[in-house]
């Protein structure tokens, strides 16, 4: 390979096992005025650098303009020296200031990735790093499950549309190439896309490949340490005092113990939860600490009730209980039980006596509210509506108000569709040149309705179903329509019509020769 470097051999990728690049460089070499006249007035002349001629990269990094192209053609270079001329081909690419200043950091990364590539790595280090710092940015669960829409979204906030299509790397607002990256870092991509990546990431290149030094950020399912203090008793109370948590992970879901070291309060959680939504909600307590429980014992001491006690200390009656019990403050016959289940016997009912039963309270709870709608009479009496909904649904039906709703959405856009659909079926059959087949598809697409075979299946289409069933035709419906449009063509220009000719005109794969009887049939009648 290294030969193969030194003199020039065009077989180098074959040797190396590496595809082509796919980036499209650019015609001429480009260079920047001000570098040319820095290494003039340095060296006494000037040198061609590799930065400059990075395609999309039009802004010197060094000096914040443009580079302007030469006369010297990228297919025309040799071994032989070349030096950087005088006379500009064309003249410099004016950007915005906001533009220049994106691609000038572009250009910055560029020239970084040049002269550290070598100690980079390989691409599965890259890979690695992916991973690190779209966790790090929430950007994917700890599944391994990447949010490409929200990814996508921050890119084109962070660039602006108009500057990604400068660059290519704008597909309709998808950015199809940010998933090829994520799924398969280890495949080759354009490189500037990556750097466009990189940069969103991390703030530039530099700064992702930290990462190589063991200096790349770390994914915290709970957010950055302190962490606050969740007893109430504490004077550090929701304030951040908890230097660090003990994280673990059971069956792919995240688990944390809390410990404050100021009161010995220890709580747990499950599952990762934002630094912001830690001061509120529920928390699973593993310690109550020294601090609650010296409280505990002091107010037990001061004869103090149980609720009192339970309020001041954020906790169950029946937990102050235990804990008295073990301090010796209350009896062990007073530990809390649950109370036995008594079974009484119920009197037998029989089902007419349970549908007259339901019916008058039905009716008098409708007589009672008159005017309010089935959700008020569901509410209002939720036993009685509950049982003759399954067992006297008829009787129920005609002695209930009548539904108040309104029709789903996708009942109106039902009858829009239908409507767009007939409409959409003239516009391709008297669509001028050779017929076109008028499917589903076809209809959807002229119709302007995206993907109508997903809302066909979903079963809520009657009126777009049938008028696709209208308006759809079959293959040979569609064959028989080209027939007779091939014997018009024919006709018109007075050619001699024959059944070869029509199936050659018409475009008709018919091995069988099902269609040569229809054929002769449509010559003779002219039509």
């Amino acid at each position: 390979m290294l030969d193969a470097l030194k003199y020039g051999n065009s077989n180098i990728y074959n040797i190396i096992a590496f595809p082509k690049s796919i980036t499209s460089q650019p015609r001429y070499l480009r260079y920047c005025r001000q570098c040319v006249e820095h290494d003039v007035n340095k060296y006494g002349e000037a040198y061609w650098r590799r930065v400059h001629q990075l395609p999309r990269v039009r802004v010197c990094p060094v000096h914040y303009i443009s580079t302007v192209e030469s006369g010297v053609q990228h297919s025309g270079l040799h071994m032989e020296y070349i030096s950087v001329p005088k006379t500009v081909r064309s003249s410099d690419e004016l950007y915005d200031e906001n533009t220049t200043a994106q691609i000038a950091n572009l250009a910055i990364d560029a020239l970084w990735l040049l002269q550290n590539g070598s100690t980079l790595g390989y691409l599965e280090h890259t890979a690695a790093l992916y991973d690190r710092w779209l966790r790090f940015k929430r950007l994917r669960s700890s599944g391994g499950k990447t949010n490409r829409k929200k990814l996508a979204q921050d890119l084109v906030n962070y660039y602006g549309k108009e500057f990604l299509e400068l660059f290519g790397a704008y597909n309709s607002g998808a950015c199809s190439w940010l998933r090829r990256i994520i799924q398969n870092s280890c495949s080759f991509q354009n490189p500037m896309f990556h750097t466009l990546l990189m940069r969103l990431l991390a703030g530039s290149v530099a700064d992702f490949f930290a990462g190589i030094s063991g200096e790349a950020p770390v994914y915290q399912p709970y957010g950055e340490p302190p962490y606050p203090c969740q007893n109430a008793l504490c004077e550090y109370y929701l304030q951040d005092v908890i230097a660090s948590a003990e994280i673990t992970k059971v069956k792919g879901i995240y688990r944390a113990k809390f410990e404050c070291k100021h009161c010995g309060f220890a709580y747990r959680r499950k599952g990762p939860l934002p630094k912001e939504k830690q001061y509120e909600g529920q928390i699973h307590v593993a310690d109550y600490g020294w601090l609650w429980h010296d409280k505990l014992e002091n107010m037990l001491l001061e004869q103090a009730s149980l609720r009192k006690i339970g309020m001041a200390l954020k906790c169950d009656t029946r937990k102050v209980v235990r804990i008295g019990i073990k301090l010796g403050f209350f009896p062990q016959e007073q530990t809390p039980k649950q109370r036995t289940y008594l079974a009484h016997p119920k009197a037998e009912i029989s089902f007419d006596e349970k549908r007259e039963h339901y019916r008058k309270r039905w009716l008098n709870a409708v007589a009672s509210n008159p005017g309010v709608t089935r959700i008020d009479l569901r509410i209002i009496d939720s036993k009685a509506n509950q049982w003759l909904r399954q067992n006297d649904v008829e009787w129920y039906e005609k002695n209930t108000p009548p539904s108040k709703s309104r029709l789903p959405k996708w009942v109106d856009d039902d009858y829009e569709n239908a409507e767009k659909i007939r409409k959409a079926m003239g516009q391709i059959r008297y669509y001028p040149g050779k017929p076109k087949r008028i499917s589903i598809l076809a209809l959807g697409n002229a119709a302007g309705i995206p993907k109508i075979h997903r809302i066909l299946a979903s079963g809520r289409a009657p009126q777009t179903q049938a008028a696709i069933d209208d308006c759809a035709e079959t293959l040979e419906q569609w064959q028989h329509r080209k027939i007779h449009w091939a014997i018009a063509q024919m006709l018109g220009r007075g050619e001699v019509i024959t059944i070869q000719k029509v199936r050659h005109r018409a475009t008709i794969q018919d091995k069988e020769r099902k269609l040569d009887r229809f054929i002769a049939e449509c010559i003779e009648t002219g039509k």
